[in-house]
């Protein structure tokens, strides 16, 4: 009985963290980053959402711990677990505008509060294609093979850059368009990639 209120109470504690991490995921690109980041976003948005569940609590007096264990009885609070879900989805959903609008960058100014860009993407490969997933592409090949099409999925660790393009078509080193049967072409991480151009159409001849 004791290992399940302990892992009831865990998952009252984690679970506002963990939904907090998944609606941000949603609204902006938080997802490209590691691992660490994930954990440290999932607490910190715990402590955020627990701190103002403590001032509805008093606003609406519900109980300012949501779950109780007396007589051998574990019981919560429904009215409290609302609460936190909502404020679960309020949370994050305030961040992620913050972030989307460059707030925090701006705040940043000359560099003052860290050495890059708060809340920006992770590497200039993943900000690239974030910016410009709407964008056909020519990937150019150290071996003169051109691979042209649009973006259909890309990795979000700068470091593994690997990049799908589908509807593509490939131009060999003699300078001749052929296209690809099948959805298309995946770029692995250790294709020798000399360039990738974003282009405004989806003609060869852009």
């Amino acid at each position: 009985m004791a290992g399940g209120v302990v892992a009831a109470v865990a998952m009252l504690v984690l679970f506002p963290g963990f939904l907090g991490l998944k609606v941000l995921e949603a609204i902006t690109d938080y997802r490209r980053r590691t691992e660490f980041d994930k954990l440290g976003a999932v607490v910190g948005f715990s402590l955020v959402v627990y701190m103002a569940y403590f001032g509805v609590a008093l606003a609406f007096g519900l109980p300012q711990v949501p779950a109780a264990y007396e007589a051998a009885a574990f019981e919560i609070n429904g009215w409290s677990v609302l609460a936190i879900a909502l404020l679960a989805f309020a949370v994050p959903l305030v961040v992620g505008v913050v972030v989307n609008r460059g707030w925090l960058s701006r705040l940043n100014y000359h560099n003052w509060i860290a050495d890059r860009d708060i809340g920006g993407p992770a590497s200039v490969w993943v900000g690239a294609f974030d910016d410009f997933n709407d964008k056909w592409v020519r990937a150019h090949l150290v071996d003169g093979t051109v691979i042209q099409g649009c973006i259909e999925w890309y990795s979000d660790d700068g470091e593994d850059q690997e990049v799908f393009i589908g509807g593509a078509s490939i131009r060999s080193v003699e300078g001749v368009w052929k296209p690809v049967s099948g959805p298309g072409v995946l770029i692995g991480k250790g294709a020798p990639v000399a360039i990738i151009q974003f282009l405004d159409g989806e003609d060869s001849d852009v």
